[in-house]
């Protein structure tokens, strides 16, 4: 049967069973990994008289404030499951059921006598859905390689997005790089009835400052018992639950809450990546005793780059995914793995507290808009006079200097894909050989116009960045391991709460998470509070030792699909160029040019691998 091949293609996002219903009209499959209600019977789950059912990936934290008021409104449940909830909550709202959910979530609820099928994700696409349609043919999974077990789907690539991957190194939602192939945009939800279908948004994340909020101390009080609730609805499970405890600011605020609620220790896991240019483990550490966890420190050989561990993600992926960060956190969700089924991370914190050190570096471009457009013009002409001299060419700092001005002066269409992206709009269109697709990237409406600039960095990480690249990054990359990833800082009131923060309290011209320091200045040493960000670091350059240089050159080289859609010529520039660096990882064009070889490697690996067509 299709729907077998389906979930054993997808078998590791749910080892512990697997279930199957169908009827004359529909089939319906699930691989369950047992986090609530382990010993409760198997899903799919059933309203009161049998006419609905559900499946669900992935966990509902206020399954039981909402199970208490669907009793009061008489619903009777026959299961312990988080699950359950939303099968009654559908015969309460119908299709506003998922705007009452708080969690992270891909379900499909099937209506028997409407054959209507209802499926919806979380507001932030911590988890994903795929739907594959053709003609009348529908189908839907949690990775791509559920809709790659059907027989009858073609794999070809969608040239028309092409150039999205190649810009920001992701395609936006629904679109993908394959022809009739969609991923449901998070926050939506998706009806399909007698051949038709209909997608909408249940939600829309809004930004509205509280002025009232205008002292630190008195925000970081009012913030307490949102993040401690948070944490404590993330808790819920009947396996023991665990923290990814980096050393960073976001850990360290995790770990805090959860020793708060727990009355055993805590168990911590901090991974050291043996090469890394950075080292957090003392400070983790740190962290670790001060709170009296159980702390666990795993070191990640060096193993340079392996082909076969290069596989293993890109078919995980599904799709290429330009962050190099799949590959420590592929082998990080495997060492965990080995001790817990279920861990906090930080992931999120960044992209709502302003943590990134690009929100102040484009705040700092966006205030050169002040200077007369006349006089910028003026200097940038000079400064790329005094580039062309051979003594100035490859100055690091006038070439930051010229970028800075060009910035500043370009559209907000323009500015983000450019300030974000691996490759410019320019060469883009030399790599296609054909002008690029201009498709808005941003809004074009008063709401968006009355951002700040911080704001518009915010919405534009929050809206692209986090559900295409970071999200995704954790979702297959811990699911390939059967680890389950919570991120407390994506809890919704989490989010209201720092959506209404003033920018003086989000981050100044030095560092970001101002208010989450200050929650923290009483709770930890002043060493973890002053230590620097570094984040999860990938030092490409080392990886391009004989192993990858021969598969970047059997991928690139030879006649390929490729080379109907992209020049050639510029794509052996590139990997020439990304392989002839050698210098730190922190210089910006060795990293600029590395990441780029990566992005390309990627996209020709994924043809190769999954055997699509151009």
């Amino acid at each position: 049967m299709k729907i077998q091949a389906m979930l054993q293609a997808i078998q590791h996002r749910g080892p512990d069973d697997s279930s199957t219903w169908n009827n004359a009209d529909i089939s319906l499959g699930i691989n369950r990994l047992t986090v609530i209600d382990i010993d409760g019977p198997p899903p799919p789950h059933w309203n009161e008289d049998q006419t609905c059912c559900v499946i669900c990936n992935g966990e509902i934290y206020n399954y039981r404030e909402l199970k208490s008021s669907l009793q009061q409104k008489g619903h009777r449940f026959a299961t312990n499951s988080d699950t359950e909830v939303i099968v009654h909550l559908y015969e309460e709202y119908g299709k506003h059921a998922p705007e009452h959910l708080r969690g992270m979530f891909a379900f499909a609820l099937y209506d028997i006598p409407r054959k209507q099928l209802l499926l919806a994700r979380d507001r932030f696409g911590e988890k994903p859905l795929f739907y594959y349609r053709k003609n009348r043919e529908f189908a839907f999974a949690s990775e791509v390689n559920g809709l790659l077990a059907l027989p009858g789907l073609e794999r070809r690539l969608n040239r028309a997005v092409l150039s999205q991957y190649l810009e920001g190194g992701f395609v936006r939602e629904p679109d993908t790089l394959l022809d009739d192939v969609y991923s449901l945009p998070p926050g939506h939800s998706l009806t399909y009835t007698a051949g038709e279908l209909t997608t909408q948004p249940y939600v829309q994340l809004q930004y509205a400052v509280d002025h009232r909020l205008n002292d630190i101390k008195t925000a970081a009080e009012a913030f307490e018992p949102v993040w401690q609730q948070a944490i404590k609805r993330q808790l819920q499970s009947d396996v023991p639950v665990g923290a990814l405890l980096s050393g960073g600011i976001d850990s360290s605020m995790i770990v805090a809450a959860m020793a708060k609620e727990s009355a055993a220790p805590v168990k911590t896991f901090h991974v050291r990546l043996e090469g890394s240019p950075t080292d957090e483990s003392a400070v983790a550490r740190t962290v670790a005793e001060h709170f009296g966890t159980d702390h666990t420190e795993i070191t990640v050989p060096g193993q340079g780059f392996d082909a076969q561990l290069f596989w293993e993600i890109l078919d995980h992926t599904g799709f290429p995914l330009a962050d190099a960060a799949t590959v420590p956190f592929y082998l990080i969700s495997r060492a965990v793995r080995q001790q817990v089924k279920v861990v906090l991370s930080g992931d999120g914190g960044d992209e709502l507290f302003a943590g990134y050190d690009y929100y102040r570096n484009g705040m700092a471009i966006a205030s050169l808009r002040q200077v007369p457009a006349p006089l910028r013009r003026i200097v940038l002409s000079s400064l790329r006079g005094i580039r062309q001299l051979p003594v100035a060419a490859d100055l690091p700092v006038l070439r930051k200097i010229i970028k800075v001005l060009e910035g500043a002066a370009m559209s907000s269409n323009d500015f983000f894909p450019w300030y974000f992206g691996l490759f410019p709009q320019e060469e883009v269109a030399r790599l296609k050989q054909s002008s690029v697709e201009t498709t808005p990237w941003v809004p074009n409406n008063r709401t968006w116009a009355t951002m700040g600039p911080l704001r518009q960095m915010m919405w534009y990480s929050t809206h692209y960045n986090l559900p295409l690249d970071m999200l995704v990054k954790t979702d297959r990359m811990s699911m390939a391991n059967s680890l389950e990833v919570r991120a407390p800082f994506l809890d919704v009131a989490v989010f209201d709460f720092a959506a209404t923060l003033p920018d003086h309290l989000l981050t100044d011209r030095r560092q970001g998470k101002l208010i989450l320091r200050e929650m923290l200045k009483d709770k930890l040493p002043v060493t973890v509070l002053s230590h620097p960000k570094t984040g999860l670091s990938t030092p490409l350059h080392q990886y391009w030792n004989d192993d990858f240089r021969h598969l970047a050159y059997d991928l690139i080289v030879p006649p390929g699909p490729l080379d109907a859609v992209l020049n050639k010529e510029l794509v052996l520039w590139y990997l020439r160029n990304g392989l002839s660096q050698t210098r730190d990882n922190a210089h910006t064009t060795v990293f600029r040019s590395t990441h780029q070889l990566w992005l390309l490697v990627q996209l020709y690996g994924w043809v190769h691998r999954f055997k699509v067509t151009v």
